[in-house]
């Protein structure tokens, strides 16, 4: 039963863990397709926030793979800024300076709220 029990947390230590891959890959496989335009957004800068909550989220799960700051911060902020320079070769798509601040803020937001988690939990 012992031997059981360590398997699972195995198991979610390691999906947790390797998630962070699989949320780069979805960010960059999106931001590949032509910009949708006229839709729902019912306010305005709703994409400065969509970019602050899906960096937000990639903040998180960066700490969770590597811990400290420096470098969840430095890998976040390079993808934020990857991905902003990828879409100038997509159609429809510009590199945006205030999407860039979005992303980076979100992935301090993460980081932050994640390890405020962590220390809470670890307590």
């Amino acid at each position: 039963m012992k031997d059981y029990k360590y398997k699972i947390k195995r198991l979610i230590r390691i999906t947790i863990k390797n998630s962070l891959w699989v949320w780069m890959l979805a960010i960059f496989v999106q931001s590949s397709f032509p910009a949708i335009t006229g839709g729902p957004p019912s306010f305005p800068h709703f994409d400065k926030v969509m970019h602050f909550l899906i960096y937000a989220i990639l903040g998180g799960l960066t700490v969770l793979r590597f811990s400290g700051f420096y470098f969840p911060f430095i890998l976040g902020s390079a993808f934020g800024l990857s991905d902003e320079i990828h879409q100038l070769f997509v159609p429809s798509r510009s590199f945006d300076l205030l999407d860039l601040a979005a992303d980076i803020v979100g992935v301090i937001a993460g980081i932050l709220v994640t390890r405020f988690i962590i220390r809470k939990i670890n307590k």
